[in-house]
């Protein structure tokens, strides 16, 4: 899944045009990993979304999922993106 690259967390960086892409990826993440971050970030944006944001760099973590007693899966897991840094166009 994931793996932390050089004692330094795993990070992305999101280019903001038309619809959020990825652009640069710091760590080691799969190619599966990469598609659900970049769906989840599209889906779920930042809460102050801006429409002068260029780019947005994240830490990426992911979530293991939460399972009841009886095994069954009460909270899938997720990529838990926490926003270190963004770039605005004046």
């Amino acid at each position: 899944m994931l793996k932390e690259c050089d004692g330094n967390k795993p990070t992305i960086i999101f280019c903001i045009i038309d619809e959020p892409f990825i652009c640069e990826v710091y760590g080691k993440f799969t190619i599966q990993a990469l598609h659900e971050i970049e769906e989840q970030f599209i889906d779920e944006p930042p809460d102050d979304w801006e429409y002068n944001v260029i780019t947005v760099t994240c830490e990426c973590n992911w979530e293991e999922p939460q399972y009841g007693d009886y095994g069954r899966v009460e909270l899938s897991g997720y990529w838990d993106l926490i926003e270190i840094s963004k770039t605005i166009v004046e």
